[in-house]
């Protein structure tokens, strides 16, 4: 994408308010949740290290169903 203090800013001024500002009319709990909300990632760098860990989970349909597995039928 570019560097790091260009993705920290378009999350900060760009797809943070907007996501905040979804379903703005008041009425909806969503609306209601995220009328307070604060961006509260502090640094480029925390971004980065965030994304790298979501980016790096296991999300295939294998690894979900065995989480499910042990959850629901623990041994």
């Amino acid at each position: 994408m570019g560097d790091s203090q260009e993705m920290y800013d378009l999350v900060l001024n760009g797809a943070f308010p907007f996501i905040k500002n979804l379903h703005a009319d008041g009425d909806s709990a969503y609306s209601k949740y995220m009328g307070d909300a604060i961006f509260k990632i502090p640094t480029p760098a925390m971004l980065t290290k965030i994304i790298d860990g979501i980016d790096s989970l296991d999300l295939t349909m294998r690894t979900a169903r065995a989480t499910y597995t042990n959850i629901c039928f623990p041994k």
